[in-house]
């Protein structure tokens, strides 16, 4: 069954879900210990009679249509949370996750208008570090130990891409040091705003 590709990049394209998929649940549903394919089935049901603000789609090789992963998609009115999931059979995993960031946050910032969109990224994946910092992204939260690893413990990042838009606007509407200076002279003068500058 061909599935119409919603974004596609060089190497990684951006799908719905099919119930096709539930099979593969382990490739796109991240869990510590794995998915069958009747809890896929009971996942992508319940998504898909939900009218809720949480998308779940698939990330596929655009060469071949693999289904190598899946992306997570929380929306909340202007601001979006992105999650990636990657095959953990896959040795390429951190440079898929990184291929995802490069087709999805331009455009949920510049197409789609989100204000801001928040991404969870580990510190031990640093194609995924890189990719996020190379699009502008700005790490905001540090979980320190967030993440067991076989081998111990690493931090999780939060990684957030402010729309340029709306960074711009915000910094057109913060006050100069003239009219902060004018402002504060308003409200020691009985908080008029008729001050001369």
């Amino acid at each position: 069954m061909t599935i119409a590709t919603y974004l596609s990049g060089t190497r990684v394209s951006i799908r719905a879900l099919d119930t096709e998929d539930a099979q593969h649940a382990g490739v796109w549903y991240p869990a510590q210990f794995g998915t069958n394919a009747s809890r896929g089935e009971a996942i992508l049901k319940a998504e898909h009679e939900s009218a809720g603000r949480e998308r779940r789609l698939g990330v596929v090789l655009t060469e071949s249509g693999q289904l190598v992963g899946g992306l997570k998609l929380h929306l909340k009115g202007m601001h979006a949370d992105a999650g990636v999931t990657i095959s953990p059979m896959r040795t390429d995993a951190d440079d898929l996750r990184a291929d995802v960031l490069r087709v999805v946050i331009p455009w949920l910032r510049d197409e789609a208008e989100y204000t801001t969109i928040t991404i969870e990224v580990a510190a031990d994946w640093p194609l995924m570090i890189a990719a996020a910092e190379e699009l502008g992204m700005a790490r905001v939260v540090r979980l320190r130990q967030w993440l067991t690893r076989p081998g111990g413990r690493v931090d999780m990042y939060y990684y957030q891409a402010l729309n340029p838009f709306w960074e711009k606007a915000a910094s057109l509407a913060a006050p100069t040091a003239a009219e902060r200076a004018r402002l504060s002279r308003a409200m020691t003068q009985g908080g008029t705003t008729d001050v001369p500058a």
